[in-house]
């Protein structure tokens, strides 16, 4: 059953839908003083957990370390406001740590002009580990989302992904390398959220909207303009292979 908050929430959208698309997005960025004391509690008890070494001796397993990063995520995914938010989900070969949809009146106000991805539907992964989350993830959490034909993964981590040879090389190339293999109208995006994200929330600068936004387009154009510089041969039309006998 939808609360009066909910309503009053929904008003308001549909407001500004009427008049003035950026006036919505402010809407979709402004967190009101509660909810930023809270996801600031949630966070700080993130980073408390993150240099915790995990050890049966004292009760520290990677679920206790991981569950606050969990929580933190559905937090922010909640309060946005657009997107319903599905924990621990099971499939038969998997067990998904959030399946995020978005709502009916999300996907009403994309139509005019306030959002701009264009997914339905996001999986996450949240990956509390002490250093940089390294390509074996990506690898795996990319096979995940093909499977479950879903074009956009988001991993979340306090420290992000390892990359290396300028943001080609490591977990954060092989995002890119893998949005460049497949069709155009078949991409899968994985993005990198970390703490700079998390920063970002916290100041109230951005919205998880914006950040989503802004690292498809990231990953996007880098992946692109690397496509880019890879031009046809001058001599490309005329080469000529010689055939060689065995």
């Amino acid at each position: 059953m939808i609360d009066n908050k909910e309503v009053e929430r929904m008003s308001a959208y549909l407001e500004a839908m009427a008049n003035d698309p950026e006036k919505l997005r402010s809407i979709l960025t402004t967190w009101s003083s509660e909810t930023k004391e809270e996801y600031e509690r949630l966070y700080n008890e993130v980073k408390r957990v993150n240099g915790i070494q995990v050890s049966s001796k004292n009760g520290n397993t990677t679920t206790t370390i991981g569950k606050p990063l969990e929580d933190l995520v559905e937090f922010i995914f909640e309060k946005s406001g657009i997107f319903k938010v599905y924990s621990n989900v099971r499939t038969r070969t998997n067990e998904l740590d959030h399946v995020i949809m978005l709502k009916a009146y999300g996907k009403t106000i994309r139509k005019f002009g306030a959002l701009d991805f264009e997914q339905d539907h996001v999986i996450s992964e949240c990956k509390n580990y002490k250093t940089t989350t390294s390509i074996t993830y990506v690898g795996k959490f990319y096979a995940l989302l093909d499977n479950k034909s879903t074009k956009l993964g988001i991993m979340f981590s306090y420290h992000g992904m390892t990359s290396t040879n300028g943001g080609w090389g490591a977990a954060k190339g092989l995002t890119k390398q893998l949005l460049l293999k497949r069709n155009e109208n078949d991409k899968i995006y994985i993005i990198d959220f970390n703490k700079e994200h998390f920063d970002k929330l916290l100041d109230g600068k951005k919205s998880i909207v914006d950040i989503i936004e802004e690292e498809i387009n990231k990953l996007k154009f880098d992946a692109y303009s690397f496509e880019s510089n890879i031009l046809p041969h001058d001599s490309e039309d005329s080469l000529e292979i010689p055939e060689y006998e065995n």
